[in-house]
């Protein structure tokens, strides 16, 4: 397990992406770091490893971990730009090192935690987070985002909407739960979103 911190420039880096697919691609890509799956990635300089992506142009994620269980995400970007962001990662590395170590104007404490949740901010969010879920293919991550979901869209009206209790939602919900599908179908509905089959590509 991972905590992820992030400086403001990652978020602006992040919230600067046009395409909503990417934006969820990359935060579900952090999920998975946060949950002790730290996939791909490369060591860049002064401690500075970048998270690498293949698809599009070659997504980037920049990052210093500290004590193996702290990662602050400094910024990100694509092959196109990658000498220039990681020289502005090191540049960020060194500065937040500094001040942690002298003035303390920047606390790591302080940071905001990644949570896939604040990603999930219009119903296409939620679409192509489903869908990615969904082509894993793993039945405790499809419960794990119906959760992620439903506390983006807050717990108690998708109990409402679901017709379930909070407690029956919350315990559904669970990562290591088991819900039937018939529960499956009433929290989808209550979403918003439906499950869609499709032919599997040869």
């Amino acid at each position: 397990m991972h905590t992820i911190k992030r400086m403001p420039e990652f978020d602006e880096w992040l919230a600067s992406l046009r395409d909503g697919m990417t934006r969820i691609r990359l935060t579900r890509r952090l999920e998975k770091v946060q949950r002790g799956l730290l996939g791909d990635v490369a060591p860049v300089g002064e401690g500075v490893s970048e998270m690498r992506e293949f698809f599009g142009p070659g997504w980037r994620m920049y990052f210093v971990e500290r004590d193996g269980m702290l990662i602050v995400m400094l910024g990100g970007g694509d092959k196109s730009t990658q000498s220039d962001d990681i020289a502005r990662a090191i540049a960020l590395s060194r500065t937040l090192t500094e001040y942690l170590s002298m003035t303390r104007k920047i606390k790591v404490a302080d940071l905001p935690d990644f949570d896939m949740a604040e990603y999930l901010k219009t119903d296409e969010d939620v679409a192509n987070y489903l869908t990615l879920v969904l082509e894993e293919n793993d039945p405790a991550e499809l419960t794990h985002a119906l959760g992620t979901i439903a506390r983006a869209r807050g717990m108690t009206e998708v109990a409402r909407a679901s017709g379930l209790t909070r407690e029956a939602l919350y315990k559904a919900l669970r990562p290591t739960s088991h819900p039937r599908f018939d529960t499956i179908a009433r929290v989808c509905t209550a979403l918003g979103v439906k499950l869609v089959a499709q032919p599997m590509q040869t």
